[in-house]
């Protein structure tokens, strides 16, 4: 019985040791994507997928809003979806009307966004405005 005990004892002094991980703490834990995505951000960098900075959609401002839709640049409303770390986002308006585009989160804090496009091949560094 008092071996019982003490396995309890212990059980219960390490548990919060072992009950979340350093990027719940961020906010990049599991299940968390599709609402601390919610907020504007603009692209202060982005990179080729080998790691050479690229130009292409450097500036970039995004607005993900709570009702599933996207403000790309202040301009139009596309609806995106979230679905683990994959966003994707359905253009609807220019020449790309129309076009499901796909993202995966590579990492997403309270503060920063970074996001693999494949389409582009790029990854892009956003910071919460």
């Amino acid at each position: 019985m008092k071996k019982i005990f003490l396995i309890l004892i212990a059980a219960v002094i390490l548990m919060p040791l072992t009950s979340c991980n350093k990027d719940d703490e961020n906010g990049s834990g599991n299940g968390n994507y599709s609402t601390l995505i919610i907020g504007k951000w603009k692209c202060v960098k982005t990179e080729l997928l080998d790691g050479e900075e690229s130009p292409i959609l450097s500036g970039n401002d995004l607005e993900f809003r709570s009702d599933k839709i996207c403000i790309i640049n202040s301009i139009g409303d596309h609806p995106y979806s979230v679905s683990g770390n994959k966003v994707a986002i359905t253009i609807k308006a220019g020449i790309f009307n129309g076009s499901t585009f796909y993202y995966t989160i590579i990492s997403l804090t309270r503060d920063k966004l970074v996001i693999e496009d494949l389409f582009w091949e790029i990854v892009c560094y956003y910071e919460r405005i």
